[in-house]
């Protein structure tokens, strides 16, 4: 919660996980699709290869839990995913966060 000047509190809500970015807001992986929602990135990930994948998550950073947290305004989602450094923990967060999200 914030506080706002006046004193009321204000909620600060994560968007849905069904959220879809407009396309200045997409994420471009390197050599591959433009992602606009979490579902597009599930799917992008079956298909990705281990070299993509470790280029945009590896020891020093987490391009898509980054994106998740700023562009698809889901913190909650981006945290969680943040641990995540493999492509197959990835993708079984992502799906099972999906999946609960029905």
């Amino acid at each position: 919660m914030i506080k706002t000047p006046a004193g009321r509190k204000k909620t600060t809500a994560s968007k849905p996980l069904n959220h879809v970015v407009e396309s200045h807001q997409a994420f471009w992986v390197n050599n591959g699709p433009i992602l606009h929602n979490l579902k597009e990135l599930e799917q992008a990930l079956l298909s990705m290869a281990d070299t993509t994948f470790a280029y945009h998550v590896n020891q020093h950073k987490n391009d898509f839990a980054q994106w998740i947290s700023e562009d698809l305004t889901n913190s909650e989602v981006g945290k969680k995913l943040q641990r995540f450094k493999t492509k197959d923990a990835f993708l079984k967060v992502l799906k099972q966060t999906l999946k609960e999200a029905k």
